[in-house]
């Protein structure tokens, strides 16, 4: 193994960054609601739009029913088993929570629209896939979830769309700027179609600032498994598994003070591991990362998959190449062993398990 731009500084400052950072789940809980725990309405495979009121005796069917039912401040559980539509799930409302029922999961098939300030889906499957394929009134070319909100949290979800086009994007709609999206403890897999189109991606930030995106795995996606393009300020990547995606992170245009540390970048298929383009912004950094490339063209395996070009316009520092040794990333499990040489980077063990 070896250190690449080994800088004291830079690895001090990211590791400061991380404590400054830390955001995480446990800092959201759910308030205490009517039906019980953290619910304040509830929806399930057995109720009624018709009929019910959104009690546990008396819930809901459906999931729009649902967030249509909640005032800012309340919370919404959807009972186990699979809600799919060929149209949209809309939360509009701000200040509103959509999750699981504590103890159970279910799963949400179609498009997800967040356009309420200070929306938190949580503990939820979100398959933005088509239940009934070509046969959607929304596009498979529109990422699930779309954020166009801000104060977004997307919490300890399982996020994929079975390669039919990008999943989590944040962007600017009808003036509001998608600012101080937390994306954390996430597993987000299997988005963009194949064969690669060099468009589409796990998570894409088009505009925002302060999002921060941790403690998530990131794996198996055709084209970037990050990208932040073409105007993200502040964002601050860190603690995140991101494997076998067609690229790993990428930085572009006039993007500026993003910072991505204590990550593992692992195995890009297509081309880097790490990358920039058409970049004009200023004191963007990759520190204190471990990187580890198997590219088939070893042009994209220098330094652990970092790109060769231009290197002056980021800062690269204290990131170390080695090989993260996961557990079993065939069936889906990334943790690592007490002797990894990655260890204390990249997504925690609940997350990182199967």
């Amino acid at each position: 193994m070896k250190l690449v731009g080994i800088s004291t500084c830079a690895a001090g400052a990211a590791s400061a960054a991380i404590v400054l950072a830390g955001i995480g789940p446990s800092a959201t809980p759910g308030a205490s609601g009517p039906v019980g725990g953290p619910c304040d309405r509830v929806a399930s495979k057995t109720g009624s739009d018709a009929r019910g009121d959104g009690t546990l005796s008396r819930p809901y069917r459906t999931p729009q029913r649902l967030i249509g039912s909640l005032s800012p401040g309340q919370t919404g559980c959807l009972r186990r088993g699979l809600y799919g539509t060929r149209g949209r799930f809309t939360i509009r409302t701000s200040e509103v929570t959509l999750r699981s029922y504590p103890g159970e999961r279910a799963t949400l098939r179609g498009n997800l629209w967040i356009l309420g300030d200070g929306t938190t889906v949580r503990e939820l499957n979100l398959d933005g896939s088509c239940p009934i394929r070509n046969r959607c009134a929304v596009p498979s070319s529109v990422p699930s979830p779309l954020v166009n909100a801000r104060s977004v949290l997307l919490l300890d979800d399982d996020i994929t769309n079975r390669h039919t086009g990008i999943c989590v994007s944040a962007t600017t709609y009808r003036g509001v700027s998608p600012d101080l999206l937390i994306v954390q403890g996430n597993r987000i897999h299997d988005c963009g179609r194949l064969p690669p189109t060099n468009h589409q991606h796990g998570i894409y930030l088009v505009s925002g600032v302060g999002a921060v995106v941790a403690d998530n795995l990131v794996y198996r996606n055709a084209d970037r498994g990050i990208q932040l393009f073409p105007s993200v300020v502040g964002a601050r990547i860190y603690g995140n598994t991101i494997d076998g995606n067609g690229e790993g992170v990428i930085v572009s245009n006039t993007s500026s003070v993003n910072q991505f540390t204590a990550n593992i970048i692992s195995n890009s298929t297509v081309a880097w591991n790490v990358e920039w383009n058409s970049l004009s912004g200023m004191a963007n950094a990759i520190t204190g990362n471990c990187l580890y490339a198997t590219n088939r063209r070893p042009y994209y395996n220098r330094d652990g998959g970092v790109q060769v070009e231009e290197r002056d316009k980021v800062l690269i520092a204290a990131n170390q190449v080695a090989n993260p040794g996961y557990a079993n990333p065939g069936a889906g499990d990334y943790r690592l062993s007490s002797s990894s040489p990655c260890l204390g980077r990249g997504a925690p063990d609940q997350v990182a398990a199967p």
